[in-house]
Formats: C-alpha cells, structure tokens, sequence
C-alpha cells in the first residue's frame, strides 16, 4: 500500500533491531518470556521482533518503561493481520512470578502506540473468525434488518441468523460486503456497499451506504436513512489514521490493554 509509512519496511527488514544498544542480562532473559508470551495470545505468528528498552534495574523493580515489537502474518481470535508494528509504554509486571518461571502477566493498563495492516486476502480470511461474523450478523441487524425481514416474508427479522459464502472487496475508501443470511430453514443473498471512515478517534461512519440487488451490481438502493451511522470502537481505541484501498486496510493509533486481556 503506497500510504504506509516508508519506514514500516525498513523496521519489518530488520534494520531496527540491527540498530539496538547492548542490553542486561535481566533482558536478554526477559525477552524470550515475553515473545513466548506473545505467541500464546495468538494462533498463528510467522515473524516476531521484541526489544525491551529499559535497563535490568527497572526490569527488576517490575517496570519497563517501553517495549516495540514488529510481527508479521499474526493470526489474533480469527483477525489475519499481514503486519502489525506496536510500541507498549510503562509496562507493570509479575517480574518475582516471571524469574520463577511463571507466565508474564500485566498488573496494570498499557497504552499501546500501533501500526497494523491488513491485506485484501487477510480481509477474507478474517471473515471465517466467530468476532468478525457475530459483528457482521449485529450491524446487519441494526442496519437492514427490515430489508432481511421483508425478504425472508417475515414481519421481523428472526433472532437465530447464520451467515454463509461471505465476501468482502474493498475499494478506494469504501467495501462491498456479500453474504448468504441463513434463518431457520431459509436463506437470502444480502450484498452491501459503503464507504468507511473515520469519524473520530474511536468512532467509524458510514457514507453513501446501498443496498444492492446482486454482488455485481454497480449501483443499488440509496440507504439515505443509514449515510452517517457510527460504529462506535469503544474507548479503549484511538485511531489517528484509517484508510481503506483495494490492496487492504491500514490503520494507525493507540490502544489500552488491561490486564487478563
């Protein structure tokens, strides 16, 4: 994606941590906890980088004051992420647990400064995750839920929805969402199409939302009542930049992170 930050590739190829100081010995033996640590949150992690900048005293009382990591193709609760590219701040931790070969665990709230990117194929595969598709199923739900209702010859949209064959093609600031909504016996083909930004920092808006009669089609109903609806991210989420192109999706940000997360 040409709006990636140049030196996304440079730290990626590793010449970040070729550039590192020398570090203690506490962190030389903390690394590898945390990095075991890292994979255990995820189910899939081809490339991970850790680097603790802080010396072995801090280390010792418990507190490192910054950590960067650079991991590549992550799989996190379903989410592909190509590359994702974090800087932790003020980290507290179980360091008398950790040095008795206990798992590390986070004694207080983190603030996170992340990069993450998402390739088009990344976008597909995420969507055989249970969080993407219980997300779709709700906002679908919120959104067109009548249309889903009147399809089905139902006078509301039943509770118990199931999605199958669901596609997503992104463009330039905007996405196309396809899918098959399963109710009880039935099922019904349901294709979207919206621009997506950012309204503020953890708010997402929708623009120009329509409702389309197949995948294919170019144009489709106007959802006027639905240009301007917010997804709200919640407020542990930050984002400074989020761009949607066809190759995939790029976002730039903070995040907080509470301890047993």
């Amino acid at each position: 994606m040409s709006s990636v930050p140049s030196e996304w590739e440079a730290n990626l190829n590793g010449n970040d941590v070729q550039a590192r100081p020398k570090r203690g010995l506490v962190s030389r033996v903390l690394e590898p906890a945390l990095r075991l640590w890292l994979r255990s949150q995820t189910e899939a992690l081809e490339r991970l980088e850790v680097y603790l900048d802080s010396g072995d005293r801090q280390i010792l009382s418990g507190h490192i004051p910054q950590v960067r990591l650079l991991a590549h193709k992550a799989v996190y609760q379903g989410l592909h992420l190509s590359q994702v590219q974090l800087c932790a701040h003020n980290l507290r931790i179980n360091i008398g647990q950790i040095l008795k070969g206990k798992p590390l665990q986070l004694l207080e709230p983190v603030s996170v400064t992340l990069e993450v990117q998402l390739q088009a194929a990344d976008v597909q595969a995420s969507l055989r995750s249970a969080l993407l598709e219980g997300a779709i199923l709700e906002t679908l739900q919120r959104l067109v839920g009548e249309q889903i209702a009147v399809a089905l010859d139902a006078d509301t949209i039943p509770q118990a929805l199931t999605l199958s064959n669901s596609q997503i093609v992104l463009g330039d600031g905007c996405l196309r969402l396809s899918t098959q909504v399963i109710a009880k016996e039935r099922s019904i083909p349901v294709a979207l199409q919206t621009g997506l930004g950012l309204s503020n920092p953890n708010t997402l808006v929708l623009t120009n939302p329509e409702w389309l009669p197949t995948p294919q089609a170019k144009k489709g109903l106007r959802l006027r009542e639905l240009d301007g609806y917010t997804l709200d991210l919640g407020p542990q989420v930050q984002f400074e930049s989020f761009l949607i192109t066809a190759d995939g999706i790029y976002g730039q940000g903070q995040l907080t992170i509470f301890p047993g997360e």
